[in-house]
């Protein structure tokens, strides 16, 4: 539910500054991470199709996402934290593969700016490091 935010999330506290107060993602982290992990494996070209889960439609395989983190950690180290727990589906329900992909980028996070700069950074390892994950899962 936390997760489920348009705001940065700044942990244990944001800095007393007011562009954190303002700052707002253009939706809910779940869903742009969910669009931005379908617009990579898209553009992979990897797979043959790349769609949104509909009731309508017969899969192969469904991949599966859970955000665990997304945000600036204040404590101990001043990092921007992502980490993602994936599991790639067949059609008949049976879990393939499971994954955590998590990363870090040390950031002096002073603006909202720079946070957002930074954690799209750490998303970004996690981002290709998924998409070759289930090329390789769907593959083989």
């Amino acid at each position: 539910v936390m997760l489920d935010t348009q705001r940065i999330i700044v942990r244990p506290g944001a800095p007393e500054n007011s562009s954190f107060v303002n700052a707002k993602w253009t939706d809910s982290l779940p869903k742009l991470v969910q669009a931005k992990i379908m617009q990579s494996l898209d553009n992979s070209e990897y797979f043959k199709a790349v769609v949104r889960q509909s009731e309508d439609l017969k899969f192969n395989y469904r991949l599966m996402i859970d955000v665990r983190t997304f945000q600036i950690s204040t404590e101990p180290l001043v990092a921007a934290q992502v980490e993602i727990a994936a599991k790639v589906v067949n059609a008949d329900g049976h879990v393939l593969a499971a994954r955590v992909f998590s990363a870090a980028v040390p950031t002096r996070v002073r603006e909202a700016n720079d946070a957002a700069v930074d954690l799209d950074k750490a998303f970004g390892r996690i981002e290709s490091e998924l998409v070759l994950w289930v090329r390789e899962t769907v593959s083989g």
